[in-house]
Order: structure tokens, then sequence, then C-alpha cells
């Protein structure tokens, strides 16, 4: 729809190629790879990007994923032979958040962040977004997608995905929104309804 459009996408788990965006349909030319090894070199690329990015500029960042960032520190002490617990990578990941939330609202840019979960072990256990809570109170939207498998008789044909809707500020929380994806034809259009 925008031809001039680029995505930047911060990858931490190198699980994307230009074959597999091709494969879906993604023209590979538009995409700007960026491998990170931890979340202050994250912080730091991030920032100058935004220092060029203007309000209008057709730009999408992706960050894949948060939850596998180490910190500086923890990517040091490793190297060091240390088996200090490391705690400074939360302070790390708000410092980020305070840095780039400003940019990306006043500039009217989509950024997704897939990160980890975790669950609570109390009586009744919740959800829990690692990373402290600067990416939870930075967060437009915050989904939590679950999956499990779709079958016809015991043949494995697919998933279906349910997306939990833990935070937002435009759809009812707590909404759980199902869709199924099979092997052979790909997102069922009227799953969920």
């Amino acid at each position: 729809q925008y031809p001039e459009s680029i995505a930047i996408l911060y990858d931490s788990e190198f699980g994307v190629t230009p074959e597999y965006l091709s494969a879906n349909g993604i023209d590979a030319e538009r995409v700007l790879h960026v491998p990170i090894e931890h979340i202050e070199q994250l912080k730091f690329d991030v920032v100058k990007r935004l220092e060029e990015i203007k309000r209008g500029d057709k730009v999408f960042i992706m960050v894949d994923s948060l939850g596998n960032l180490a910190s500086k520190k923890e990517t040091e002490d490793a190297l060091d032979e240390k088996s200090v617990a490391d705690m400074s990578r939360a302070k790390a990941i708000r410092s980020l958040m305070r840095i780039i939330t400003p940019h990306l609202t006043m500039k009217d840019l989509p950024c997704v962040v897939i990160n980890h979960i975790y669950q609570t072990m109390e009586m009744f256990s919740k959800v829990v977004i690692p990373g402290g809570t600067a990416v939870t109170y930075a967060a437009n939207q915050i989904f939590v997608i679950s999956k499990s498998q779709e079958k016809e008789g015991t043949d494995l044909v697919g998933w279906n995905f349910t997306i939990n809707i833990h935070k937002s500020r435009f759809v009812r929380e707590k909404a759980k929104l199902p869709f199924t994806v099979k092997f052979e034809g790909g997102i069922q259009k009227w799953s969920g309804l």
C-alpha cells in the first residue's frame, strides 16, 4: 500500500531470512535487518534511527525478541566466567522504554516487541511479562498468544491460536480472540466468529 514504507527488524533470534520474507509475500528489499546481541546495542541503534525519522515517514519497527536479549553486563560476565546475578537487565529495558516511547508516540510509529511471558506460582497464577514493569506501562497493547493443536481425527492439520488481550487502549481487556491456521489453506477466514 505504501511503496515508500520500510520495516526495521531488530533480530536477536535470527529466524528471519530474505527467503522467509519472500515466501510470506514481504519485499525483503524494504526490510532493514539489524542483528542485535544485547539490550544496550538495541537501545543505541534504535535511538540513532529514531532521531533520523520524521513524523509522516512510513516506518514499522519490530524487535524479535526482547525476551531473548541479555544485558551487556550479562554478556561481559559470561566472557569473564562470572556466574553472578544480573541486576541490570530490567534497568536497561526501563531506560530503553523511557527513551523510545515519546519518539514512537510523537512520530506515530508502530513498534511490535516480542517478549516472553511466565506464570506466577500463586494459587491463581497470573501472566507476568519479564523485564520489569516498564514494558507493561509503555505498551498501548499487550497480546498474550497461546496455541493448541487443530486435528482431524488423529492427524495434526494446523493450530488454534488465541489472542488474549492483556492490555489495550483500543480493545476490551481480557477479551479472547480465537483463530485457526491450517497447514493447507492458512488462516481460516471465519474462525473465531
